[in-house]
């Protein structure tokens, strides 16, 4: 007898919207090449947008012509916009179906650069999962709009072969669960010793405090859950006949719950950072305090532990992204971090605002600059038509603070002493005094590098 082996070809669903925006594209006559943002899992992947990269140059082409490191680098600017839970999970093309073969190359090419760039955006290395990481390529024709090639590479291997896939469209295409939490942060970090620049001082301080979040414990809507619960597993109940019949939870089919979290970081008693660097004989040390929001979306059927996993990455994320726009200001005005002086993070704003049947993306806005800006870089990066209005700016606020003296030295050694009774900032809700011993203060007047959570950066030496 002869046996018959069928391969299983995985499955992408794709939100209608998607198509939407192919056909839009179309009808402009031009090639395009974009990122394919959504979610993996272990059964299927999901595509809930499609990014068109900006062009390069402004002379329209009928020719594609795919640069790596072009389109990485969009890649990474759009991997800073995403919430939890939703990636940068592909590239595609609407092009002429002559350019088949050379196209597949180019996208493939441009992929492993791309998964490379995203891969090494953010200095923290967060734990990864066994087995494969699949990444997928789409080639759209440009005249009819179907899918010409749909295939997946193993980014964990470039030697891997094309694995085909199975392109549907679905409105939706998962029903979602959304997870968010405010982060409220106090913390003294003494810093490294050979930290000399920018990065090098906010790296050495924001590391820890990323350990504690990645150890941390979090409550789903006040209770501890176990990680092999659903965060909204589907109720079933008894019909007349004894069959067992789903029961909807929402009364938006795209939407599941709403999950309020919180989260407890685990403090470490002794001494010294995970660094090995003793507080009590620092000569700097680096205060971060304030309130960070984050967020993620899972469907459905996630694990607790996973969908917490998603959230906990969010927010580091977010942080070392607040630090890297920090040093682009201070290196654009040519300063280093100095002793005695403030430095606030930029704010999270999202975007659109919340009680729509989209997704809520994000953007950081510095203190003083007008939600416009944001505005555009959003329209120019993410290829989203929005306004001032559909901004959501409340997400956090922007502290005010009210500058002290110099701290004396026995005030320091309480502050060691006493880390509940810190006495090295005061925040209120005043205005920020002016002090000259503040050399980053001309560039806050500025109108530059002032945001929603306060660094304070002192030293502990005479």
């Amino acid at each position: 007898m002869c046996k018959v082996f069928i391969k299983m070809v995985r499955i992408i669903v794709a939100e209608e919207t998607c198509a939407e925006s192919i056909r839009t594209w179309r009808k402009q006559q031009e090639p395009v090449v974009g990122l394919i943002l959504g979610k993996t899992t272990s059964t299927k992947d999901y595509i809930i947008k499609f990014v068109r990269c900006p062009a390069k140059s402004e002379t329209s082409s009928k020719v594609l012509k795919i640069e790596d490191n072009w389109v990485a680098g969009h890649a990474v600017e759009v991997s800073h916009i995403l919430p939890g839970g939703i990636s940068v999970i592909g590239l595609f093309a609407v092009a002429d179906p002559s350019s088949d073969k050379t196209l597949q190359s180019s996208l493939r090419q441009a992929l492993y650069c791309t998964y490379s760039f995203i891969n090494h955006s953010c200095p923290y290395k967060f734990p990864t999962s066994e087995g494969p990481k699949l990444w997928t390529v789409i080639h759209f024709d440009m005249t009819s709009g179907r899918s010409i090639f749909s295939k997946q590479f193993d980014m964990l291997d470039r030697v891997s072969s094309a694995k085909p896939v199975d392109l549907k469209y679905q409105q939706p295409c998962s029903r979602w669960s959304f997870l968010n939490s405010h982060v409220d942060i106090d913390i003294t970090i003494p810093l490294a010793p050979l930290a000399s620049t920018n990065v090098q001082c906010l790296q050495a301080m924001v590391w820890p405090f990323c350990d504690q979040i990645l150890n941390s414990s979090v409550l789903l809507n006040g209770a501890m859950m176990n990680d092999s619960d659903m965060v909204d597993p589907e109720i079933t109940v008894k019909s007349g006949k004894g069959h067992k019949q789903k029961h909807k939870q929402s009364t938006l089919a795209k939407w599941g719950k709403t999950h309020s979290c919180e989260f407890f970081l685990h403090n470490d008693d002794n001494e010294s950072d995970q660094n090995g660097i003793d507080l009590s004989k620092a000569s700097q040390c680096i205060k971060l305090c304030g309130s960070f929001y984050t967020c993620a979306y899972v469907p459905l059927k996630t694990p607790v532990s996973e969908a917490i996993e998603e959230l906990k990455f969010d927010l580091i994320r977010s942080v070392f992204r607040r630090c890297s726009l920090v040093c682009e200001e201070l290196q654009d005005q040519n300063r280093q971090l100095t002793s005695h002086q403030y430095v606030m993070f930029p704010r999270r704003v999202g975007f659109p605002k919340q009680n729509t049947d989209e997704f809520q993306f994000s953007e950081y806005q510095f203190h003083g600059e007008p939600l416009e800006d944001c505005v555009a870089r959003i329209q120019e990066t993410f290829d989203e038509a929005i306004s001032v209005d559909d901004i959501n700016n409340a997400l956090e606020e922007f502290k005010q603070v009210k500058s002290t003296e110099s701290v004396p030295k026995q005030d320091t050694q309480e502050m060691i002493d006493k880390d509940s009774q810190r006495k090295d900032v005061q925040i209120e809700n005043g205005e920020m005094e002016e002090q000259a011993q503040f050399p980053i203060r001309a560039l806050l007047a500025a109108g530059t590098a002032v945001l929603a959570v306060v660094l304070s950066y002192l030293s502990l030496a005479d």
